[in-house]
């Protein structure tokens, strides 16, 4: 007859984790391998950020779109902020 066992448990519940991993490891437990995720999304959020600056001078300068006030109107910067999101969207997913 063949036995199996289910997986052993070593923590009893969060709290009993959380104690275990602050006790083995530190407050630096809680944050292992996060640094190269958060250097990625850094990344990425200056690169969209200089885009969508880029696409709005474009329009507002070499198009000269403006309002009365001499600035980009809203409907062109939504159009920027959706053509940075298409943009940085075909970049992320093709890798």
């Amino acid at each position: 007859m063949l036995q199996t066992q289910g997986p052993v448990k070593e923590h009893k519940g969060i709290l009993d984790c959380i104690q275990k991993v602050m006790k083995q490891e530190g407050i630096a437990g809680f944050y292992k391998g996060t640094l190269v995720p958060l250097m990625g999304i850094g990344l990425i959020g200056s690169v969209r950020f200089g885009v969508f600056e880029m696409i709005k001078r474009h329009m507002h300068q070499d198009l000269n779109i403006r309002d009365a006030h001499g600035n980009l109107p809203l409907e062109y910067s939504t159009l920027a902020a959706f053509c940075t999101g298409t943009m940085s969207s075909l970049l992320i997913v093709s890798h």
